[in-house]
């Protein structure tokens, strides 16, 4: 483990706080930390930035199916894990206060910085973001917030709304516990980790472009709610690997795998800070 005290080692700073280690140091640099040689073992793959801001933070459950993104085309795996988390996602915009108020209430863009200040009778005078203007739900072209995000990541008949979203200067930080089946050599020397962690990235963020989705949105997939615009918002991924041991189901294989992914989205208070339409 490393000391709670702040160290430096080949220009890098390492300290323990909050829920983990993180390590401050190059962008472009990525630096293994174990944690310990026997399991579980720890890895920082990377991080980029300091940890400022105010944060929301939840976690997000998977248990199935995980193949490699090398392996062949994972298009219908990646969107099926993409809609298990899209059913979570939809549960935290309706339970946490901050994410329902885009849900739920009404906004217009103002056109003017006049417009800003000169509310009308029926505006109501707080909620005002950079673009966008808290009003009454009669109140000529209101609209709920999420909507307006929804249609900004409309493509291939889906309405994404990623929680994550550049606009917005969002960070977010996983911290995934990859629980699979095998013995403990297994774990630490096969190099398929990686490249599963990818797929599960890839499930987390909007697809780019109509290649990625399977199929048409159901029911409840309007809107469809995702993690991240694109995974390049991700600034500090940590991966600790463990065995699985609960009884192995008649129609589990090999690459069977339960996560548990702990989210710290940076300064949520941006969501109604700062134009997330972009």
């Amino acid at each position: 483990m490393l000391p709670a005290s702040e160290t430096a080692r080949d220009g890098w700073r390492y300290k323990c706080a909050f829920q983990g280690q993180y390590s401050i140091g190059r962008p472009e640099r990525v630096q293994m930390i174990y944690a310990s040689e026997e399991l579980p073992k720890t890895e920082v793959l990377f991080h980029d930035g300091e940890e400022d801001g105010l944060k929301l933070e939840f976690r997000l459950t998977y248990r199935g199916s995980l193949h490699s993104a090398q392996s062949q085309s994972r298009v219908a795996e990646k969107h099926r894990i993409r809609k298990h988390f899209h059913r979570q996602l939809a549960n935290l915009w309706e339970k946490e206060p901050i994410l329902k108020r885009q849900l739920t209430d009404w906004f217009v863009p103002w056109k003017s910085y006049a417009e800003r200040f000169a509310v009308t009778p029926q505006c109501f005078t707080v909620g005002i973001t950079p673009e966008y203007m808290l009003v009454s739900q009669d109140y000529a072209g209101a609209r709920h917030y999420s909507d307006m995000i929804a249609d900004n990541y409309s493509r291939c008949k889906f309405r994404f709304i990623p929680l994550v979203r550049r606009k917005n200067d969002f960070t977010c930080d996983l911290d995934i516990l990859f629980m699979r089946r095998g013995s403990p050599g297994d774990l630490i020397v096969s190099g398929d980790i990686d490249n599963r962690v990818k797929t599960l990235i890839d499930g987390l963020r909007v697809p780019r472009e109509c290649a990625e989705v399977d199929g048409i949105p159901d029911q409840d997939e309007d809107p469809f709610f995702c993690l991240l615009e694109d995974d390049s918002l991700i600034t500090s991924l940590k991966i600790t690997t463990d065995r699985l041991l609960t009884p192995i189901a008649d129609d589990e294989g090999k690459s069977a795998v339960e996560l548990i992914v702990h989210v710290t989205v940076i300064d949520p208070s941006a969501l109604l800070g700062k134009s997330g339409l972009s």
